[in-house]
């Protein structure tokens, strides 16, 4: 009897672990998006409207994240070094809820 109690101890404690673990992960990829859409907005308000914007996320084995965002707009393409960094500035200082590391890049195009 206690064996079997055992089991159907470990096994709820599996079953919320497992759903606890789906939760966290629902929850960083509402943030994610919300980030994204922060993101464009904030583009859009610098006259870069419809800016192509993708978040890519690389998980450490400590569990903590860096997210790459890269970003491609045709009036970045045509902006000077030197003023594609002060907009990298710019957008390190969006408000996120997103505890991880955040890096903007530009896909530039058109050299």
């Amino acid at each position: 009897f206690s064996l079997i109690t055992a089991f159907c101890i470990s096994a709820t404690v599996v079953s919320q672990s497992h759903i606890t673990e789906r939760a966290q992960n629902e929850y960083r990829k509402a943030q994610e998006k919300e980030y994204v859409a922060k993101l464009r907005d904030y583009l859009a308000g610098q006259g870069y409207n419809n800016s192509g914007v993708t978040l890519k996320s690389v998980t450490d084995t400590d569990g903590s994240r860096t997210y790459t965002a890269t970003i491609h707009h045709a009036g970045i393409d045509r902006l000077t070094e030197i003023q594609r960094e002060d907009l990298k500035l710019q957008l390190a200082n969006i408000p996120t809820t997103v505890q991880d590391n955040i890096y903007h890049e530009f896909l530039i195009l058109n050299y």
